[in-house]
């Protein structure tokens, strides 16, 4: 598989995540927990974390990912990560090129893709805990989202 290939799929899981994060990040129920609030709040850190590669791809579309398929999710994404992490090694020693990006450049985003690796296995030992306290219906996921309030500064700022 192409690495251009690799990448689109990457960016569309990406997607999912942040979309799904966005979803769950709604919830109260799921909020009003600090264990469950900080998982939302590190899925979002770790999506934005691919970034360093997908931001190379335009026009990623989202498919709709439920709170029980973020290990598939997870998992899909440490495989495509690890793939590219091994053909990364090999343009660098080829002396080959990426988007433009060249020795140094493609060094610093392999080594960026490590951590990546790295975060992402983090991400699948935490969603372990994430799915027990859904299966153990400790959190509500079908309870209507919350209605963002405006900040004080855009209430404040806000054309009337």
């Amino acid at each position: 598989m192409a690495i251009e290939e690799q990448l689109r799929q990457l960016a569309e899981s990406q997607v999912s995540l942040v979309a799904l994060q966005q979803r769950l990040c709604q919830n109260r129920s799921l909020m009003n927990r600090e264990v469950t609030q900080t998982f939302i709040f590190e899925l979002r850190d770790y999506a934005d974390s691919l970034s360093i590669v997908t931001d190379f791809v335009e026009g990623a579309t989202a498919k709709e990912v439920g709170p029980t398929e973020i290990s598939t999710v997870l998992s899909e994404q440490n495989q495509l990560v690890h793939t590219l992490v091994e053909e990364l090694a090999q343009l660098i020693e080829e002396n080959g090129e990426l988007f433009g990006q060249k020795e140094g450049e493609l060094r610093r985003t392999w080594t960026s893709l490590q951590g990546v690796l790295e975060l992402n296995s983090l991400m699948l030992q935490d969603n372990l805990e994430f799915q027990r306290m859904l299966n153990d219906q400790l959190v509500d996921l079908d309870e209507v989202p919350a209605v963002c309030k405006q900040g004080f500064f855009q209430r404040l700022l806000s054309k009337r």
